[in-house]
């Protein structure tokens, strides 16, 4: 769900269908979108399922996951899931072993 943040006047934002006070652009907050989501039907809902490590292959972490998801969804009242998006063992991101002219060894990492 894309989300578009808009200026309107009075040195304040609008994202979607409720305000963003002055003193909290530019900064980091916290916004509880639980009563928005519960006014919000998703034509087509999803869920994306992602766990960096699973050392045994045993997919417990995205189960757990799928459980959260699907007990969100059902509190929401939205239809079922049109896809369910797996990732288990799946790092965000990737390191990279150099070799420098000097003959030392770094890693890099690397974030997609």
């Amino acid at each position: 769900m894309a989300i578009s943040i808009q200026e309107c006047g009075r040195g304040s934002y609008v994202w979607e269908d409720f305000e963003v006070p002055a003193h909290a652009r530019g900064g980091q907050v916290t916004l509880n979108l639980h009563d928005h989501l519960a006014a919000y039907t998703p034509k087509r809902p999803g869920a994306y399922l992602r766990i960096s490590s699973d050392r045994f292959g045993l997919e417990a972490g995205v189960d757990r996951q799928l459980e959260d998801a699907e007990d969100t969804r059902s509190r929401l009242h939205w239809g079922s899931f049109a896809k369910v998006y797996r990732e288990n063992d799946t790092s965000s991101c990737k390191k990279c072993k150099v070799s420098k002219p000097d003959g030392s060894i770094d890693w890099i990492v690397l974030r997609p």
